[in-house]
């Protein structure tokens, strides 16, 4: 019999963006005592990268950029290089992330307690877990912040 909490094999399933801005404050102010998790959230809502673009980034690449400086990012799925501008409360969610944990340049920006870096599967648990402690109703995951810069990059600044 198939497991009712997971999609049959071969079938898709959607999440939606974060669309209310106190929601987004209240996961920011939830994860603020976990600087590797606010930045990552952080990165997500701002950047418009997937999670496996956002897991394969290295401290190197963000440690000495300054607001509004480029970062270039290869698309895993497409091959593009595309580049990305980091905002004032990126760059503060890194200050204290780096602070905290004080990586060497090489090691994955979001390191796993386990070793490594985080997968999209952990990142999936952990994007459910924060939206249903704010309450939210819906099916959320590691795609859904990709989709909130998407729709508060439309509804605010008329982009498509």
């Amino acid at each position: 019999m198939p497991n009712p909490n997971h999609p049959t094999k071969g079938s898709r399933t959607t999440v939606e963006p974060i669309k209310d801005e106190k929601t987004l404050t209240s996961i920011k102010k939830l994860l603020a005592s976990n600087p590797r998790d606010l930045l990552l959230f952080t990165l997500g809502i701002n950047n418009g990268l997937s999670a496996g673009d956002l897991l394969a980034l290295k401290v190197g690449q963000l440690r000495n950029l300054k607001v509004r400086a480029p970062l270039l990012v290869r698309e895993g799925k497409t091959g593009k290089t595309n580049m990305r501008i980091r905002n004032k409360s990126n760059l503060k969610a890194l200050e204290t992330y780096l602070k905290a944990y004080r990586p060497n340049d090489e090691a994955p920006l979001f390191a796993s307690k386990k070793g490594g870096a985080l997968t999209v599967g952990s990142v999936n648990a952990l994007i459910k877990t924060w939206c249903r402690t704010a309450s939210l109703k819906g099916n959320y995951g590691s795609h859904s912040l990709r989709k909130t810069f998407s729709f508060h990059k439309r509804t605010r600044h008329g982009v498509s």
